[in-house]
């Protein structure tokens, strides 16, 4: 999408706010090492060379997107993004005004560093993570989620956040 739709998009939809600071007031560079880290989780999703999702065909839907489905509706769950004119132009790149983020065969295809934390703490079921979700990558799993579900206030979510940034998660 060029970027000028995208910047009305924004201000239509009242979402994502474009910020100086990330989650819980994070700085950027800290929400990029987070989002760094979930490259390590296993989320149970995987593509039929169709591009169809499998859970999809377990669901026994005709949706291939999946969890991803409203990935253009919802602006790729954006909640926030940095207030840069470099990743703005990123982000609104990537965008296509039909799928969002998700392509055919791939899944999501914005930079893992610019998901949300939507989008970096969803698993298709709880079975499909349950090996991940002791140690320190289901600390990393259940805070994104509770960023997700606005489970936790914005200085717990900065604390918990700094804290794991210290911890190896491999």
């Amino acid at each position: 999408m060029n970027l000028e739709r995208f910047k009305r998009e924004i201000k239509t939809r009242g979402k994502p706010e474009l910020s100086a600071e990330s989650y819980g007031g994070l700085s950027w560079p800290d929400w990029y090492k987070l989002a760094r880290k979930t490259r390590h989780i296993n989320y149970g999703c995987y593509f039929q060379p169709d591009g169809t999702c499998v859970r999809t065909r377990e669901r026994k839907s005709n949706n291939e997107m999946c969890c991803c489905s409203a990935c253009y509706y919802s602006l790729g769950y954006l909640r926030y993004i940095q207030n840069d004119p470099k990743v703005i132009k990123r982000i609104a790149s990537l965008f296509k005004e039909d799928v969002g983020f998700w392509r055919k065969n791939k899944g999501c295809i914005l930079p893992r560093k610019y998901r949300s934390a939507v989008c970096l703490g969803y698993r298709c079921t709880e079975s499909n993570c349950a090996k991940h979700m002791l140690g320190a990558k289901g600390i990393l799993v259940a805070f994104m989620d509770s960023i997700r579900t606005r489970g936790i206030e914005k200085k717990t979510i900065y604390d918990i956040g700094k804290s794991l940034l210290k911890i190896e998660i491999c």
